[in-house]
């Protein structure tokens, strides 16, 4: 996406998912921000993060997978 964008130069450049997250917000903030956030809470915190948490290992939920898979980007 980076070369096209040196190669090409457009006026903008994004990822299709990352365009309709923006008209969504333009017209729903609040649910969108309400999603995030469910989205954020789906997944605890990592064991090194969880500092003694003998309960979480670090594997991933199949739910979590596909979650990840579905909204790829920066964070998965």
């Amino acid at each position: 996406m980076i070369c096209e964008a040196i190669r090409s130069k457009p006026k903008t450049i994004g990822t299709r998912l990352g365009t309709v997250g923006e008209v969504a917000y333009a017209l729903a903030p609040k649910f969108v921000d309400q999603l995030l956030h469910a989205a954020y809470r789906f997944f605890p915190d990592s064991p090194a993060a969880a500092a003694g948490d003998e309960g979480a290992d670090g594997a991933a939920s199949a739910r979590q997978v596909a979650l990840a898979s579905l909204l790829r980007g920066v964070h998965w």
